[in-house]
C-alpha cells in the first residue's frame, strides 16, 4: 500500500478581516488539517471506511485539499472500490499536476479495472515525475507482463530491485516475467528470493511450482503448490498447477483430485477440464474423458488440449 499525505492547508488571511472572521477562517482551516490528518492516519493504519470518512470531511471543508483526494483514492482502492479511487486520483491531478502519488495510485487502481493500457499510461508519467518511485516500476512490470511485453517487465522490475532489493513483490514479478520467457533457472532463482523476503508470498511459490515443473523437477513443484495452497486454499490456479505436477510424476488419480478441487472453485476453469480428461486418459476412464474434453470446449471453443483430443478420439467438437 502506498502511504498516505498529509497536505499543507495553511490559510492566508487578508490584514483588513475583521478579527471575529479571521478567527472563523482559520478555525476552518484547523478543522480541515485535523480531518486531513486524521484520513492519513486512518489509511497508514489500515482503517480504509474511518479513511473515507475523514477524507470526506475535511474535502467538504476545503475542496482544494489534493492530499484529502489522494488518500481517500487510497482508501477506495483498499476497499476494491476502483472506479471511485480513479475519480479521487483524477482529482488530485486536476488539483496537482506534479503528483506523482495520484498518478501511481490511479494505475494501480487501473489495473484493477482491466484499463491496462491507462495503467502503463499513468505509471509512466508517475516515474517521469519521480524516477525513484519503485512501486510504479513494479506496477508497469505487471502490466507489461499482462501485456506479453516480457522483457519490458523484466526490465521495470529490475530497475524496482535496484531502487530496493527488499521488494519481495518485485522479485516475484520477475519470477512470473522469466517463466513467461521460458527463463526457469531464473525464474527459480527470483521465486526463491520472493520467498526468503515474505515466506507468506503464495503467488512465488505457485510461480516457482510452475517453473519447477517446467524443469520436470515434479517433487519440488508438488511441495511449492502444496504450500501455496496451505496459505490460500480459495486459490483455483495453485490446485490446477499441483494436479499439473501430479500429473507430471504419473499420480493421475492425485491430479484428477486436483484439476476437481480447481473446477469446484472456478467452475468455468477450460484448462482444468481439459486436463482432467487428460489424467481420466491415463487412468483408462475414457467416458469421463470425453465429457470433460466436450465441457471444456464448449467453455472455451479455442481450447487446444479438448480439440486436439476430441478429434484424436474421432469425436466431432
Amino acid at each position: 500500500m502506498t502511504g498516505g499525505r498529509i497536505g499543507i492547508m495553511a490559510a492566508l488571511l487578508a490584514s483588513v478581516l475583521a478579527p471575529e472572521r479571521s478567527f472563523a477562517a482559520s478555525a476552518l482551516s484547523q478543522n480541515a488539517a485535523a480531518e486531513g490528518q486524521s484520513c492519513y492516519h486512518d489509511v497508514t493504519d489500515g482503517k480504509y471506511s474511518a479513511a473515507v470518512t475523514d477524507c470526506t470531511q475535511a474535502i467538504a471543508l476545503n475542496s482544494k485539499d489534493e492530499s484529502a483526494y489522494d488518500n481517500r483514492c487510497i482508501a477506495y482502492r483498499n476497499q476494491e472500490n476502483y472506479s471511485a479511487a480513479v475519480a479521487d486520483c483524477t482529482q488530485a491531478i486536476t488539483l496537482n499536476s506534479q503528483d506523482a502519488i495520484a498518478y501511481e495510485n490511479r494505475c494501480d487502481a487501473y489495473i484493477n479495472l482491466g484499463n491496462y493500457g491507462g495503467a502503463i499510461t499513468d505509471c509512466t508519467q508517475a516515474i517521469a515525475l519521480d524516477p525513484k518511485y519503485e512501486k510504479a516500476y513494479v506496477n508497469r512490470c505487471v502490466m507489461y507482463d499482462t501485456l506479453g511485453d516480457y522483457d519490458a517487465a523484466v526490465a521495470d522490475c529490475t530497475h524496482a530491485i535496484t531502487l530496493n532489493p527488499q521488494d519481495a513483490i518485485a522479485y516475484e514479478n520477475r519470477c512470473d516475467a522469466y517463466i513467461n520467457l521460458g527463463n526457469y533457472n531464473l525464474a527459480v532463482t527470483d521465486c526463491t528470493q520472493a520467498i526468503a523476503l515474505n515466506s507468506k508470498d503464495e503467488s512465488a511459490y505457485n510461480n516457482r511450482c510452475i517453473a519447477f515443473r517446467n524443469q520436470e523437477n515434479y517433487s519440488a513443484a508438488v511441495a511449492d503448490c502444496s504450500q501455496a495452497i496451505i496459505l490460500n486454499s480459495r486459490d483455483a490456479s495453485a490446485y490446477f498447477d499441483l494436479g499439473s505436477a501430479y500429473y507430471g510424476q504419473g499420480n493421475y488419480a492425485a491430479a484428477v483430485n486436483n484439476y476437481t478441487t480447481a473446477t469446484r472453485l472456478w467452475p468455468n476453469y477450460a484448462d482444468a477440464y481439459g486436463n482432467r480428461g487428460l489424467a481420466y486418459e491415463k487412468m483408462g476412464s475414457n467416458a469421463q474423458a470425453l465429457a470433460d474434453f466436450q465441457k471444456a470446449l464448449t467453455m472455451d471453443p479455442s481450447n487446444q488440449t479438448a480439440q486436439n483430443e476430441l478429434k484424436r478420439l474421432g469425436v466431432s467438437p
